[in-house]
């Protein structure tokens, strides 16, 4: 029995047969060792992750290939105006997603440890890190200058290095698709 595999969701993907069973026990509870902790299923956990990354990769490749790219429209005069503007209404947009989308993945990569294939759940978790890593060490650095006022170098510079982002939000997305597939 405990060599049985079984597929998270009936396709590919073998998941030990028992583990699979404890993290989808029908009182919902996941435990590990002398800790329980309350869990929704696996799925449903994974089904929520993959919502919050698609989400915010569509929203990253907006502002990758539309967004950025128009700062340098935007006439010198108004641009005290405009970045002030768009720095509030995305902070509504992409912050509490975010926020969410970390404690998703916080909670994945626990809840996935022993069943999730070859680390995904820390793959997922390590991938949300890069991308708050860039947002806080690049991004905004970049804002906070484009704040001082308008400054090409620096609109290029955000635009370049946001592809970082972009990249690890598409890169998430696919790996948590592939495991709702699997």
């Amino acid at each position: 029995m405990g060599t049985e595999m079984l597929a998270l969701s009936g396709g590919a993907g073998p998941f030990p047969r028992e583990r699979l069973r404890a993290a989808q026990a029908p009182e919902n509870r996941y435990v590990s060792g002398e800790i329980i902790f309350p869990l929704m299923s696996l799925r449903l956990l994974l089904l929520l992750n993959f919502a919050a990354a698609a989400y915010l990769t569509g929203l990253i490749w907006t502002v990758q290939v539309v967004h950025y790219p128009s700062f340098g429209k935007v006439p010198k005069d108004a641009w005290a105006a405009f970045h002030a503007a768009h720095t509030r209404r995305m902070g509504y947009v992409v912050m509490a997603p975010m926020v969410l989308e970390l404690g998703l993945a916080v909670w994945l990569a626990w809840a996935g440890r022993a069943v999730l294939p070859g680390g995904a759940g820390w793959w997922s978790l390590g991938l949300v890190g890069l991308v708050w890593a860039a947002t806080f060490f690049i991004a905004v650095p970049f804002h906070n200058r484009l704040e001082k006022g308008y400054d090409y170098i620096a609109i290029d510079g955000l635009t370049r290095t946001n592809w970082l982002r972009t990249l690890a939000w598409t890169v998430r997305a696919g790996l948590l698709g592939w495991l709702l597939a699997g």
